[in-house]
């Protein structure tokens, strides 16, 4: 390698975190634009840049792209990648991932009904806060559910 070709890659690297860090930026404002054309119900305008921040493991996003998957917003409804996205957002520490897989879970919506997967998320996102979480455990604690 010349002399000069080492020159460019040592400054191609050198650049390299400034540009990621540009596109992570970039990103975050997309994610705005995005939560913003999902709460217009534009789902269509949100899917990309719910794509994209989910796919650099955004917890919020993937747990957003899981929630477009299971109720069809911008998507074909489509429940194993609702529950594989939502499983990455809840992994994350998303509490409304959580809660949103345990009642999946809990009442089939999507995924077989699986009465430990339920138990399991949903005590984790009761323990944080969860009010919805704590009505779904309660009902399951009294035999109404699973």
């Amino acid at each position: 390698m010349t002399a000069n070709k080492k020159k460019w890659l040592l400054v191609a690297v050198a650049l390299l975190p400034i540009v990621v860090a540009g596109i992570r930026l970039c990103l975050v404002e997309s994610y705005e634009y995005a939560l913003h054309a999902h709460a217009k119900r534009d789902f269509a305008a949100a899917l990309p840049f719910v794509y994209a921040n989910a796919f650099l493991n955004d917890s919020a996003a993937c747990g957003l792209l899981g929630t477009m998957y299971l109720f069809g917003q911008g998507v074909e409804k489509d429940g194993p990648q609702a529950e594989y996205w939502l499983t990455k957002a809840a992994n994350g520490n998303s509490v409304d991932a959580e809660s949103l897989l345990g009642e999946m879970y809990a009442t089939g919506q999507g995924v077989p009904i699986d009465g430990d997967k339920a138990k399991a998320w949903l005590t984790k996102a009761a323990a944080a806060g969860d009010v919805h979480a704590q009505a779904l455990l309660h009902q399951i604690h009294q035999g109404k559910r699973t």
